[in-house]
Formats: C-alpha cells, structure tokens, sequence
C-alpha cells in the first residue's frame, strides 16, 4: 500500500513512517515549502495552496492518506486565529477536494483532536464518538470544521474517510512548545547548569488524557488496516492525569531542586478543565490497546532532553 503522510515531519510523522514501512508499505511525504523532503519519495505544497495541493496528490496517487499535518498549538490559536483556520480548515478541505479527484479516491484518515470536546461536564466523562462538541479555543474550532468536512466528503461524495479523535500525547522529540516537553527541557537545563532552577507554568489545575506518540502511531497503523470507512474512532488512554501531578513527577524523575511559578500571561482565556476518552470503540474494533505507562513516557522524555540540551548554547 501506497501512503501519503501529510505533516510527515512532524513529532507523530516522525514515528509512523518508519512503522507504516515495518509493516510493508511504501510511505510518501507531503511537506510544506521549506522543509527538507522526504527522502523516500513525495511532494511539497502548501495546505493552503488549493492547485499546489492538488497537482501533488495527483503526481503520487496514492492508495492511503494519513492527514497528520495542522497547526496544532491552542495557545497561538488566540493570538491567531486565521492561520489555525486557513490550513486547519481551508487546508482539510484543499487536500480532501485534491483525493476526491483521484481516479480512485485513496482511503483517507483524518487526524481530528479530542479538543473539539471542549467545555465538557462532569457526567460526560469518559468521552466518545456520540459526546457533544463545545470547542471552546480558535484551534479547536478549526479542528471541529475539519472533522465535520471530513465526514460531510464521506456522507456526500462516498470518500472513505475514517476519522479519529487523539487525545493529548506525548514522548521523545515532542517539540518544547508543549507543556510536557518544555518542563522535560527545562528540567534537563536546570541539571546541565544552563538554566536558573525556577520553572514558569500556566494553568496546572486541569485533568488531561495521555499517551505515548509510540501507542498513538500504533493505533493509526491499525485503523489503517482495520477501521472502517466512514467510522469514527476515539483514541486514549482512558485515564486522566492532573498536570501538576504529571509535573511533579517529571521533577522526581530528574532529581532537579526547583522553584515552580504560576505565570498569569501563561494561562490562555478558556481553558478546558477535563478531558478523558473512551476509547472502547478504537479498541474492539482493531485490537488496539496502551502498551506504554506513562511513567516509562515522562522518563523517556526527560532522557530525551538531558541529550538534547548539550548541544544548545545559554
């Protein structure tokens, strides 16, 4: 099978293109102007490029499309918000138009969020495919449209799209841009003597559902192979973490001696206080189950970045 992996430099594409290659497929990359191609074979385009986008899918035709790539930050969604639209959106809808176009339209799985949830209550926890969305930030709106579009090219155009809706994830190489990782970053520069031991943080009073990105590369490889066109797939642990638990045990793991202040700015203008998944459905339908506990994911992380920060100037 012939993939297409939009995003395919991101932190999920890093890990699911040498797994979807373990497994026998030919893995295509489709990068954005800028960044160094895929060596295996693909294309470059920009999301946002409706004929860019389209001249390059229909010079790789491929069989599978595994739509990873978006603007995927919440907190720069705020100050942001077209450009969260302009490839979160626009762009789903460029890349979706581009397969519709095949002679034969590839199997399309579209990477939603379980941030489309949003504002959820109490007794809506553990969330599935059939929970209402409350998206309450400009990513998770974007997200939420795209999702829908994906199902709409599905219901109307016979697209087999299989959507799936990842909770948050992390591991080695997750960008420090989010909060596990710039804590794991920090910590490691704090050891390395290149930082002052004094940690800023935002909102760590909310409860969110991890993974590994190892577990979450997995489960795709299988909807691949097993989900069904048309279908909707939750994708968790099943368990929520509280943050300020989670950072507290990233400093344990580091031994580090630190001062954690809350930052004000840091705290974004709606924050979404509980997010747990259900991921029961995913589950029966391809067998898919964790297999990494989130102890051995912060400590790997930490690891990750004791390495990483020798090389960076303070």
């Amino acid at each position: 099978m012939k993939v297409l992996i939009t995003g395919i430099r991101g932190f999920v594409g890093g890990y699911l293109a040498p797994l979807l290659e373990s497994a026998g497929c030919e893995v295509l990359g489709l990068t954005a102007p800028g960044e160094t191609p895929w060596p295996k074979g693909g294309a470059e385009a920009d999301l946002r490029d409706r004929e860019g986008v389209g001249a390059a899918v229909a010079s790789l035709s491929p069989d599978a499309v595994v739509h990873l790539a978006a603007q995927s930050h919440v907190g720069p969604s705020w100050q942001n918000p077209e450009l969260s639209f302009e490839v979160n959106t626009l762009g789903t809808l460029h890349l979706l138009d581009a397969c519709r176009a095949l002679h034969k339209p590839p199997l399309f799985l579209h990477v939603s969020t379980g941030e489309v949830y949003g504002q959820v209550r109490p007794q809506d926890i553990p969330l599935d495919e059939s929970s209402p969305l409350r998206p309450v930030s400009p990513y998770a709106v974007s997200k939420t449209s795209a999702d829908l579009l994906a199902f709409q090219y599905f219901a109307s155009y016979g697209l087999p799209v299989i959507r799936v809706r990842p909770f948050n994830h992390t591991g080695p190489r997750r960008p420090p841009n989010f909060a596990l990782s710039e804590w794991a970053r920090s910590l490691a520069l704090i050891n390395a003597g290149k930082q002052e031991p004094v940690l800023s943080v935002g909102n760590i009073d909310v409860r969110r559902d991890f993974l590994d990105v190892r577990d979450v590369a997995r489960a795709y490889q299988l909807l691949l192979e097993k989900g069904t066109a048309g279908d909707l797939y939750v994708l968790g642990r099943g368990e929520g973490y509280w943050l300020k638990d989670l950072l507290r045990e990233l400093i344990e793991i580091s031994s580090a001696i630190v001062e954690v202040r809350q930052d004000p700015k840091r705290f974004r203008p709606a924050d979404v206080p509980l997010l747990v998944a259900n991921p029961s459905k995913l589950k029966a339908a391809t067998g898919w189950a964790p297999e990494i506990p989130m102890s051995r994911t912060l400590k790997d992380l930490y690891y990750y970045w004791t390495t990483a920060v020798k090389s960076e100037k303070r």
